[in-house]
């Protein structure tokens, strides 16, 4: 497997595994209860976090194989595109 393809890969479960963290971070904002939702808001801050981080380094992955198959397209070596 070629390094893009690697990073293309690992990037989409990072952005799958970011909106999961999301819509569970919603579910617990949407807590009627003012309470249970007070004691759950720094889960539901950390959650987003985490999610935004996650894919933050999804994003990073896909930069970074398109980098390596323009190099590699430039260098005249492998097949284009990712």
């Amino acid at each position: 497997m070629k390094a893009e393809e690697f990073l293309i890969e690992t990037a989409d479960r990072c952005i799958r595994i970011a909106n999961t963290g999301r819509r569970l971070a919603n579910e617990l904002d949407a807590i009627g209860d003012a309470n249970a939702k007070s004691q759950c808001a720094h889960l539901i801050a950390a959650g987003r976090e985490l999610a935004n981080e996650l894919e933050v380094v999804g994003q990073d992955m896909l930069a970074k194989a398109v980098e390596l198959d323009t190099q590699r397209q430039k260098s005249g070596s492998g097949t284009p595109g990712i």
